[in-house]
């Protein structure tokens, strides 16, 4: 496998031992020490044991790294969902329901949607299963990924 900390994710045709290695070991993924445990055909899961921030005073994992969460959860799905495409976040939400204390796990879907528009939702879970948030947003195609769109171009020459 390429270096994974390039910014360039596997390939549409890779497997997905690939995939979810490359999806723990993404720079940005790393840092919030999130570590990814499997992919759906539209969906994707994620697990956090602490995050690079002091928690609340309540002890519960800050609204802000769970929002840098979802997104991230969100960036790997888009590039999963639409492996041909760079992905941008278009608009994000989150919905605190109750603290998240403690490790979480996040799985990702990939909702209903165009070539261009992904529509994706994450649910945030404490240990014992209990939603703890829910994150939406609207991913934009930017552009074709370079690497396929050189690829396809010295073969159009």
């Amino acid at each position: 496998m390429s270096d994974t900390t390039d910014g360039m994710w596997p390939s549409p045709q890779a497997p997905v031992e690939e995939w979810i290695e490359w999806a723990t070991t993404w720079r940005s993924v790393a840092a919030l020490n999130m570590v990814c445990v499997g992919f759906g055909e539209r969906t994707v899961d994620f697990t956090v044991d602490a995050v690079p921030f002091p928690a609340n005073p309540n002890g519960a994992i800050n609204g802000g790294m769970l929002a840098a969460i979802a997104d991230q959860v969100f960036g790997v799905l888009a590039m999963w969902g639409s492996p041909t495409f760079v992905p941008a976040t278009a608009n994000l939400q989150v919905e605190y329901h109750r603290p998240l204390i403690g490790p979480a796990s996040i799985r990702g879907e990939i909702l209903p949607g165009g070539r261009r528009l992904q529509f994706l939702e994450a649910i945030l879970s404490d240990e014992s299963g209990r939603r703890c948030a829910t994150a939406h947003a609207t991913m934009v195609a930017v552009t074709e990924r370079p690497d396929l769109a050189e690829a396809r171009g010295s073969h159009d020459n």
